[in-house]
């Protein structure tokens, strides 16, 4: 499940925006590695969905004046000294809000089809966490506008997740909503991982468990 890093490019890399990720999933298909472009394979009784979403901006902080468009909470972060790398190595190859959408509608589509009421559970699977509860710890609040969007918000329950795996916050904790535990597993940059990666290892949560199958 690529994410915002993996999109960084520069005027003269040869793939940007979304030819990038299609480039990308290219590189994964090569290696035997599923991608959210895959058929959703199954693992333990549970049907697990790695997903692409991206961002819209819709995760305003609070205090952000009612009706300002996602280029105007933009721009009222940087006013508060507060850019994303994002604005420079991925918005100026592609219009992130618009693909956001697409990829929203998509995934809708083929969530659907693999999650009716007799269908297993699934395991939800994505760079971006998919509810606006996990960025409640954040210390600079802005940071939400490039954590994910609100129309993830219900996919958790309407799409039967036992769990939702995510990186993204750098804030390796659980926060469960509705039931659901939405699990954040990212290393972090390496002076994040000096801190908390050998507790988690200690603790038995690197990696972390989601699912065990025994096999014969």
């Amino acid at each position: 499940m690529p994410g915002n890093h993996e999109l960084f490019a520069r005027a003269d890399d040869p793939t940007r925006g979304r030819r990038r990720y299609d480039h990308l999933v290219d590189l994964c298909r090569g290696l035997g590695v599923l991608t959210p472009e895959d058929p959703y394979p199954s693992f333990a009784g549970h049907t697990v969905a790695p997903l692409f979403t991206l961002y819209d901006h819709s995760w305003r902080p609070a205090g952000s004046p009612p009706g300002a468009t996602a280029a105007e909470a933009v721009a009222a972060a940087v006013d508060r000294g507060v850019m994303f790398t994002d604005e420079v190595a991925i918005a100026p190859y592609v219009d992130v809000p618009a693909w956001c959408a697409d990829r929203v509608r998509t995934t809708v589509g083929r969530l659907a089809a693999v999650a009716g009421p007799s269908s297993p559970p699934t395991v939800l699977v994505n760079h971006w966490p998919l509810v606006r509860e996990t960025t409640r710890r954040l210390a600079v609040p802005e940071v939400a506008l490039w954590s994910g969007t609100e129309h993830t918000q219900e996919w958790a329950r309407r799409f039967r997740a036992a769990v939702v795996v995510h990186g993204h916050l750098h804030i390796p904790v659980e926060t469960v909503v509705d039931g659901v535990p939405h699990v954040e597993v990212s290393l972090g940059y390496p002076r994040e991982q000096a801190r908390s990666l050998a507790p988690r290892i200690a603790a038995g949560l690197w990696p972390y468990p989601v699912l065990r199958e025994t096999g014969r």
